[in-house]
């Protein structure tokens, strides 16, 4: 699954959080996932939140890019890459981007 933005203007930082059932679904961590690159349209940077609970169901991600200039226009901020754990089963995602409170540990 792809996370795409389009037409935004001097967008430097994302958080999304995803929840899906954690008994039909589990996340496999592409590589642009977990290392400072991303889907492309950001530049490198840093992941200061990257959590991910197969257990409970959620991927909860912050990430800002480390150039000072926003981007704008459209693209893909980030692949997520789930496999499902049985054939057939409908698999049910949630995306949270308004996202009030953040904690760091």
């Amino acid at each position: 699954m792809r996370v795409r933005v389009e037409n935004v203007t001097n967008l430097n930082a994302f958080e999304i959080r995803v929840e899906f059932s954690p008994d039909s679904a589990i996340v496999v961590l592409a590589a642009n996932v977990i290392d400072s690159t991303n889907g492309g349209f950001l530049d490198p940077g840093y992941y200061f939140v990257n959590d991910l609970n197969n257990d409970e169901g959620y991927f909860h991600i912050a990430f800002t890019q480390l150039s000072g200039i926003g981007k704008t226009g459209s693209g893909d901020l980030i692949e997520i890459r789930f496999r499902a754990l049985e054939p057939g089963v409908d698999v049910n995602f949630t995306f949270d981007t308004n996202i009030t409170k953040l904690s760091l540990l």
